[in-house]
């Protein structure tokens, strides 16, 4: 399934703490075929950054 899902993640070191950038798979997967796999990894994708901005 990672083959189908294109999900960027850059780690970078700043200051004392970790930057973390995702990019939005609904950017990478562009058309209706794979929209809804798109979303729903946007949504899993959006609670981790959620659950890491609570750390």
């Amino acid at each position: 399934m990672s083959l189908l899902l294109p999900c960027n993640v850059v780690l970078e070191t700043v200051g004392g703490g970790t930057h973390v950038v995702i990019a939005d798979p609904r950017e990478l997967m562009p058309g209706d075929e794979l929209a809804e796999l798109a979303d729903e990894a946007a949504a899993q994708l959006a609670a981790v950054i959620d659950a890491l901005d609570g750390t």
